[in-house]
């Protein structure tokens, strides 16, 4: 599968990056290769090799990408200047993980959380920042490769699907990869497939291939049992409705929404699910009937609670990166990685680890995106803007729920393409609404 993978993305690529026969556009490649690599840490499944082969790759593609600004482009970095305030803000709260390193009794996993997010994180989002600025094909292309990239993780994982480590109704693509990984990897594709169909500019048959390809990543995602990117789809849908059409249409839109799901479960508990479901769809069916009260739930809401309490004993210093697992005292590790416990809520891990700096950091970073946003979407509405903003919310969505630092890699990348999408002027300009 390896082989076959990895074969398929990399003519991928080079189609791509063809400027014209036989010649090939270094920065397309570059732009292409990041894009696969960074966004979706399943499309090169190197989680089958042993050894740090992701690591290697992602570090040269952004070595290789630094030494094409710096030589190629002639230090023709205009652009960056549009990019000064994001990019400070990123830096600092690089520093302070860094800093947060003498202070935190969990000095291993702080360090690993450290050098992860420096790998998969800051220096993918600092190289997007590089490649810029982007013009309206650049983007197209983005989308169609996160968009394809899901698909492919799905399409594996529909023919390589595996019990992960015996946990009931929870299966992945490999013992290595955790099933809340995975989920995110397939779901990722759903906000693209969302705001394109609300696009007045492409045909019936696209919107029901758009449609057929958000149900496959869905049920995708619903064998994996995680809930959170499906959550994270779901408040991405619910900003797409509210952002194309008008309001008074938008609500009946997410009424008619809530009355089919309603009926759905309905249906479901009358015909008794348990005999026609799967028990990665039954797991599903009751964490959600009942939100709140069971034990996955409760576990996160004792450690949104510790990080507040660690936050106010530490006089709002934070324990340093990593520090909140030497403090947790509580049900056993829930996390992605074994023996490494964070609050599963990136706002709070910035709160609890690195103190009221961290959080005001963290804070401004995400409204200086949404003022961004907003004041660039505020005379006109950009569609390309808000498919990427919808990829944003995705993200942040997840952070929210799941991952530290350094595995909510997806939020700081969106982050960083938002900012430099949103300072584009090429794009296609549509109507605000729909009916005007």
């Amino acid at each position: 599968m390896f082989l076959i993978s990895t074969i398929f993305i990399i003519f991928v690529i080079l189609a791509l990056s063809m400027k014209r026969m036989h010649v090939i556009d270094t920065r397309q490649f570059l732009l292409v290769s990041l894009t696969l690599i960074a966004l979706n840490n399943l499309i090169f499944p190197t989680y089958l090799l042993n050894g740090p082969i992701r690591q290697l790759i992602i570090f040269s593609m952004c070595f290789l990408i630094v030494a094409y600004t710096l030589f190629f482009k002639s230090l023709r970095l205009g652009h960056i200047r549009n990019y000064y305030v994001p990019i400070t803000l990123i830096i600092l709260i690089l520093l302070m993980m860094f800093l947060g390193l003498s202070i935190t009794p969990s000095f291993s996993y702080g360090l690993s959380k450290f050098l992860r997010f420096l790998l998969y994180s800051f220096f993918p989002a600092l190289c997007f920042f590089l490649l810029g600025p982007y013009t309206s094909k650049d983007k197209k292309i983005i989308l169609l490769l996160v968009l394809s990239s899901a698909f492919i993780v799905a399409v594996m994982f529909f023919f390589n699907s595996i019990d992960y480590a015996g946990m009931n109704g929870r299966f992945s693509i490999s013992q290595k990869i955790h099933p809340n990984n995975l989920s995110r990897n397939i779901c990722i594709g759903m906000p693209i497939c969302f705001s394109l169909f609300f696009s007045k500019r492409y045909s019936l048959p696209i919107r029901l291939l758009l449609i057929v390809i958000a149900s496959f990543l869905l049920l995708s995602s619903l064998q994996t049992g995680s809930r959170g990117p499906i959550l994270a789809a779901i408040v991405a849908l619910l900003f797409t409705i509210f952002s194309v059409f008008r309001i008074k249409n938008s609500i009946r839109i997410i009424v008619s929404f809530i009355f089919i799901v309603m009926s759905i479960t309905f249906i479901g508990d009358k015909l008794n699910i348990k005999t026609i479901a799967g028990s990665q769809i039954l797991r599903m069916y009751n964490l959600t009937t009942k939100l709140g009260g069971n034990s996955s739930d409760q576990q996160r809401l004792l450690r949104y609670e510790k990080a507040v309490d660690i936050f106010m004993s530490s006089n709002g210093l934070g324990v340093g990166t990593g520090g909140f697992m030497y403090h947790w005292i509580g049900p056993p590790p829930g996390g992605i990685e074994k023996k490494k416990e964070y609050p599963h809520n990136l706002i709070l891990e910035f709160l609890s680890e690195l103190g009221i700096i961290g959080f005001l950091l963290i804070i401004s970073y995400i409204l200086l995106l949404i003022i961004n946003y907003y004041k660039h979407n505020r005379l006109k509405y950009n569609e390309m803007n808000n498919v990427f903003f919808c990829l944003w919310i995705y993200s942040f969505i997840n952070s929210q729920v799941s991952g530290d630092f350094a595995s909510n890699y997806q939020f700081w990348i969106s982050s960083s393409l938002c900012f430099n999408m949103f300072n584009s002027t090429n794009d296609f300009i549509g109507n605000r609404k729909y009916g005007k």
